[in-house]
């Protein structure tokens, strides 16, 4: 399988950060007897937003579904005679759990972040997982180099400064109590924003647009407040 028909694919789509993560590199994941390979598939910047068709967004799940659909198409389109399985956006409640996180480490897209969330060399923080494939058969692609963190380097992390929860310090976790009782809270500065996020100066030129940012914290807010009003 060469991957490059497939990529230009899926970056005509929005779909612009794929890499594969070889069987032999995986542990402790759940996946296919017959799985060979791990298709990762995300995006950075604000192309998939651009390219989301409005019509999407009265679905339940707007970047999920057109995502796997992009991802379902192109596979069919051009390897009719492989088999593969999406395995993230979990399909059923069976669908193994997997930790995006190890994968995009081993992908090269993850570094640690103050936020808890991965920052990556190329995009900062401006990037997300989309799909992750199961693949039967393996898949050349051009491998991505991995990078040292940008946070290493950076001296006076403005992200931990303006955190108005103050819930961020550097080499420790987030403070996840102290981000959701200010999200939450009335009139709060992140209920469609993270201003930590927006304070980064990594890779300035990949942020989401305003539109896309009050979308993507308005849907977790939501979330938020519907965990929050049941745990009493």
């Amino acid at each position: 399988m060469n991957g490059k028909k497939l990529l230009n694919s899926l970056e005509t789509a929005g779909l612009n950060l794929v890499s594969v993560v070889e069987a032999a590199d995986i542990q402790d994941l759940s996946v296919p007897d017959d799985c060979v390979a791990l298709l990762m598939i995300g995006n950075a910047g604000g192309d998939l937003w651009r390219k989301l068709p409005p019509a999407y967004l009265n679905r339940e799940n707007p970047i999920d579904e057109y995502s796997v659909e992009i991802v379902e198409r192109s596979l069919s389109q051009l390897f009719p005679d492989s088999d593969w399985k999406i395995l993230y956006p979990a399909s059923t409640k069976e669908s193994p759990m997997l930790n995006l996180q190890k994968l995009g480490r081993l992908a090269g897209w993850h570094n640690d972040s103050p936020l808890g969330s991965g920052i990556n060399t190329a995009h900062g923080l401006w990037f997300a997982y989309r799909v992750v494939v199961a693949l039967s058969q393996p898949l050349v692609l051009k491998a991505r180099p991995v990078g040292e963190s940008p946070c290493v380097s950076c001296v006076d992390t403005p992200c931990v400064a303006a955190c108005p929860a103050a819930a961020l310090a550097v080499g420790e976790s987030p403070n996840l109590e102290a981000c959701v009782q200010y999200r939450t809270s009335v009139d709060s500065a992140c209920a469609h924003n993270c201003i930590a996020r927006v304070s980064c100066p990594v890779a300035p030129e990949w942020r989401y647009s305003d539109d896309q940012i009050s979308y993507h914290y308005g849907r977790s807010l939501l979330s938020l407040r519907e965990w929050v009003a049941g745990r009493g």
